[in-house]
């Protein structure tokens, strides 16, 4: 595992170093090594030496950067390298009960994509009984209590009246009427900033990002926005910083005492939009999931200009309810 190119290990933040300790223990984190770190020796545990030598870390490591950000590549190689014994002695019913599970399961399906035998290890799993989710209890813990709508607007709500640059706010005001994953928001304010021909159609307020092929990444996409005259005013103002990423958003709520929970604006956008009337297909096609029952993938053809139009509404009540009223 190398470090980023033009990276000197020893300027690290204390957070990027506090959550590579976190997750490797003091056996495990030889694969820091070359961060500059002092991480001692690793030992691969139950796993089969002769098996866990066939990996080749390194291209693992760059086959993970290729494919998602790099602090998620760190974080899925370091749990790879950890709990790699997991999947070569598949006794994969270790991982219940474990509080990193997500994680975990993350990592061995990209270790195991990456060595070819993905479909084994889902079948495995679902022999062991292993489940992705926590639990029903955890889930209606998460679904009415800690990330309903009123919670996303008390969140939107406490950035707008921090202290925070007017920057951040218009970044946050795009996102929850927008319904873009944060790296899509960025991505999206760049892309504006750079007028790039075909992103911006005026006439109809839309931002067409299934024009561009960065707007589809490792199965996350996303097709169109949906814009109202007053989102695209805001849009088109000149931005002091245009070259958002999720480092400079912390640093900066972090500064005022408040918490990064930007996906939760594109929860509430999604709960909102389908709770005034439009279709989960709809939902779904905005916010770029892919179409999984047989009437998404066969017979759902609405005409677009209606949805648009459907959606643009919605969104102009959410924006009078909310960002208007704030």
């Amino acid at each position: 595992m190398k470090p980023r190119a033009g990276v000197d290990p020893a300027t690290y933040g204390l957070q990027d170093q506090h959550r590579l300790y976190s997750i490797m223990s003091v056996d495990y984190t030889a694969a820091l090594a070359d961060y500059g770190l002092n991480c001692g020796s690793f030992s691969a545990g139950n796993a089969s030496s002769l098996q866990y030598s066939n990996v080749d870390w390194d291209a693992f490591h760059e086959w993970l950067l290729g494919r998602f950000s790099y602090a998620h590549a760190v974080d899925c190689y370091a749990y790879a390298r950890r709990y790699a014994h997991i999947l070569f002695s598949w006794r994969l019913a270790e991982i219940e009960g474990l509080s990193a599970k997500r994680h975990i399961l993350m990592a061995l399906a990209n270790l195991s994509k990456f060595l070819g035998c993905y479909r084994k290890f889902k079948l495995m799993l679902e022999d062991a009984g292993v489940s992705w989710s926590s639990g029903s209890k955890n889930n209606f813990m998460s679904f009415f209590l800690n990330e309903n709508v009123d919670v996303a607007f008390d969140y939107f709500r406490r950035i707008m009246n921090s202290d925070v640059d007017e920057d951040l706010k218009r970044l946050v005001r795009f996102l929850l009427l927008s319904g873009l994953r944060p790296i899509e928001g960025y991505m999206a304010i760049r892309f504006l900033n750079k007028r790039r021909e075909g992103y911006l159609d005026e006439g109809r307020l839309l931002l067409c990002h299934w024009k561009f092929p960065e707007f589809s990444r490792n199965g996350k996409r996303c097709f169109l926005s949906v814009l109202t005259k007053d989102m695209m005013d805001d849009l088109m103002r000149p931005w002091t910083i245009w070259e958002w990423n999720h480092k400079k958003v912390r640093r900066r709520l972090h500064k005022v005492g408040l918490p990064v929970n930007l996906y939760l604006f594109r929860k509430c956008w999604a709960t909102y939009l389908r709770l005034h009337g439009c279709e989960a297909e709809v939902v779904n096609l905005f916010q770029g999931r892919a179409p999984k029952s047989v009437f998404e993938v066969s017979y759902f053809r609405p005409v677009l200009d209606e949805v648009i139009l459907k959606v643009r509404t919605v969104v102009e009540k959410l924006e009078k309810d909310v960002i208007k009223n704030e």
